[in-house]
């Protein structure tokens, strides 16, 4: 579960099963469908929201393989990142890698979950070693380029974080933001905490309290999107 993200179709047959073993346990082939007394979304829900905090299929084989790919991006295993860079983004960052029609299962299920790793997390500077133009530190980092203010005065551009202070400090440099960037993009990378230190930037799963990305605050995460994205009013039968 921790390399390949399954269909929804096979997570409902797995669903059903399940479901099924709940409400009648062990069944003969002939035996009549169980009746579902409550909605799996509500079982599913915490024990404090009025659920048996049961863990949702589809939500922990994505938290998996999110946490699969965490590992890709913080270079836990560099041997690895290096075969996936090598092959699938020679020229660009895990980031910034296209999202192609792979053929590798592995990397198909990486990009089809990446969006959450975007949305969630980001760098801590520290060093400023993190890249300005392919990583996330900023808040609007993704769509960054389109900030630059033209014509590019500053010539060539800063290729790091540091690369924006006042040289030897930890200070941004409000000339060389205000003469690169758009006024929204130059309070967005003033409004970003810089802790005073050499040690390199860190990842950080900005949705925990202490920046660790664990499966359980992925899935912690993802359970909360989704109750968002559920309506609030009424019970929810399922089939």
């Amino acid at each position: 579960m921790s390399t390949v993200l399954f269909s929804n179709t096979f997570i409902e047959k797995i669903n059903t099963i399940i479901k099924i073993f709940w409400w009648a346990g062990v069944q003969e082939d002939h035996d009549t469908s169980p009746i579902a007394y409550r909605s799996w979304d509500d079982i599913c829900k915490p024990k404090e929201e009025g659920g048996l905090g049961i863990r949702d299929l589809k939500t922990v084989n994505k938290s998996l393989i999110i946490q699969s790919v965490w590992n890709v991006a913080t270079q836990k295993n560099p041997f690895l990142f290096a075969i996936l860079k090598a092959k699938y983004h020679p020229q660009s960052s895990f980031w910034t890698a296209p999202d192609n029609k792979s053929k590798s299962i592995y990397w198909s299920s990486v990009l089809q979950v990446r969006h959450h790793l975007s949305s969630n997390a980001t760098y801590q500077i520290h060093a400023g070693n993190t890249s300005i133009w392919s990583q996330p530190w900023a808040p609007i980092w993704e769509n960054i380029h389109n900030h630059l203010l033209l014509p590019v005065v500053n010539s060539p551009l800063p290729s790091k974080v540091a690369d924006l202070w006042i040289q030897r400090t930890h200070t941004w440099n409000q000339d060389l933001l205000t003469t690169t960037f758009t006024p929204h993009a130059v309070q967005a990378i003033q409004s970003i905490q810089v802790v005073n230190s050499n040690q390199q930037d860190i990842l950080r799963w900005t949705p925990s309290t202490n920046g660790l990305c664990t499966t359980k605050a992925i899935y912690n995460t993802l359970a909360a999107q989704d109750s968002h994205s559920l309506p609030t009013h009424g019970s929810r039968s399922i089939s």
